[in-house]
């Protein structure tokens, strides 16, 4: 088991599909049995769908909202404030990689003065069968045949982020005016690194996303992504300077 002691796992949640919950039970075991570390699970939404884990993490917390759109930025500051590990981890619900790239991932920022990592340099979807077969333990996710699986766009930078709190805190944490889903994972690595926080990726790592159908908080074509790029064009054209007093309005 790798010591992850330092970290907190950051996964805020909403339930819209029952595979959701299966995809996660299958996560937070997947986590349980390869680390040792500190696990937040915070869930908005209108009812509790996921208290029944909160015996099984360090932290739950059920946040109420009646919006129909999933605040998760707002949520992940919430939990960025409660954590008191050095690293957090911003971690969906429904992601894992190679056992060894989380604890490559921890000492850098550790042992190299690095701010933020992108732990891995391909992002994998997993088709449906194969999915299914993984979290009812029918086959091993060293089984996995990508061959059959959908590889993302290059370069892509969500999923999963290790980031030195401190650091995390500063950079203004998450910019709150992206609601439901899209391109707030490009805006929170265009903002560090315009801002001068030391990035990494690591190579040779894959990232696993498991299967889940797709609502409103996880699909293109919706009013709030089409709001959620203009955020991104927003902040791409600032300065520096103008990017650092954005950041100083949204954070009073």
């Amino acid at each position: 088991m790798f010591d992850l002691s330092k970290c907190t796992f950051l996964i805020p949640v909403r339930f819209d599909f029952k595979e959701r919950i299966e995809n996660f039970d299958f996560v937070l075991k997947f986590l349980k049995s390869n680390f040792l570390t500190h696990i937040f699970l915070y869930e908005e939404s209108v009812r509790p769908y996921f208290h029944f884990f909160s015996n099984d993490v360090t932290k739950y917390r059920f946040l109420y909202s009646t919006n129909e759109y999933f605040h998760r930025t707002r949520v992940i500051n919430s939990m960025i404030k409660d954590s008191s590990t050095s690293i957090v981890i911003n971690y969906d619900s429904d992601v894992f990689l190679d056992v060894e790239s989380y604890q490559m991932a921890c000492d850098m920022i550790l042992n190299d003065d690095v701010d933020l990592v992108i732990p891995y340099d391909e992002f994998w979807n997993i088709d449906k069968t194969q999915t299914k077969k993984i979290i009812s333990n029918t086959i091993s996710t060293k089984d996995l045949n990508l061959r059959l699986c959908k590889k993302r766009r290059e370069n892509s930078v969500g999923g999963c982020i290790f980031f030195k709190r401190e650091s995390y805190i500063k950079g203004g944490m998450e910019n709150e005016n992206f609601k439901a889903w899209g391109a707030e994972d490009d805006e929170r690595y265009l903002r560090f690194q315009k801002l001068g926080f030391v990035t990494r990726r690591l190579t040779g790592c894959n990232l696993y996303h498991l299967d889940h159908p797709r609502g409103i908080n996880s699909k293109m074509h919706t009013l709030y992504y089409r709001e959620n790029i203009k955020e991104l064009r927003k902040v791409s054209e600032m300065s520096c300077e103008d990017l650092r007093n954005y950041i100083y309005k949204w954070a009073k």
